[in-house]
């Protein structure tokens, strides 16, 4: 039985791709998950749903802002929705002047239905980063049984307030 969320993950992960008829960059990433195969929904058994649930990131020990050569350690918490995923390459893609990446793919080995894993990418900093910056992220997500998503998100970094712990009090 599944969940209205896995429900929806399932029409998601099983709908016709419409980027091979539209290849045009335009239309890159810019028309959803596809035309809905119904048909392909309620006879797919395989086709895992790797979806990010949560993401934050750190800074260097004794770092507040993120000046030239600072270092960023981004986490991104992923769930598999569905069936077991089986060596799923994440490419993890930042379109930014301001970062630069060592390693930008990840194998995800194996992870079950409803299981998380959370990955952890190093970005350092190549010039300072301003005030209440916006960084824009994608993470693709490919396999050798043609599972092919993506998902965008976006992270506000250097914002003009400062987070602190000081006992029971947290802001």
């Amino acid at each position: 039985e599944y969940s209205s969320v896995q429900i929806g993950e399932l029409l998601r992960v099983t709908c016709d791709n419409l980027y091979e008829l539209n290849p045009e960059e335009k239309y890159q990433d810019n028309l959803g998950g596809g035309r809905v195969n119904a048909y392909k929904a309620l006879t797919n058994t395989t086709t895992p749903s790797l979806r990010v649930t949560k993401y934050w990131y750190e800074l260097e020990e004794g770092d507040t802002d993120i000046l030239d050569g600072n270092k960023l350690y981004l986490y991104v918490t992923l769930k598999n929705y569905l069936h077991t995923a089986q060596n799923v390459m994440v490419t993890v893609t930042c379109n930014d002047t301001c970062f630069s990446m060592a390693q930008n793919t990840f194998l995800v080995e194996s992870l079950e239905e409803n299981d998380s894993q959370t990955l952890k990418i190093t970005l350092e900093a190549i010039k300072n980063v301003p005030f209440n910056y916006t960084m824009e992220v994608k993470l693709a997500f490919d396999d050798e049984n043609n599972y092919h998503q993506f998902e965008y998100f976006s992270i506000s970094l250097n914002p003009p307030y400062y987070d602190f712990t000081l006992g029971n009090i947290q802001s």
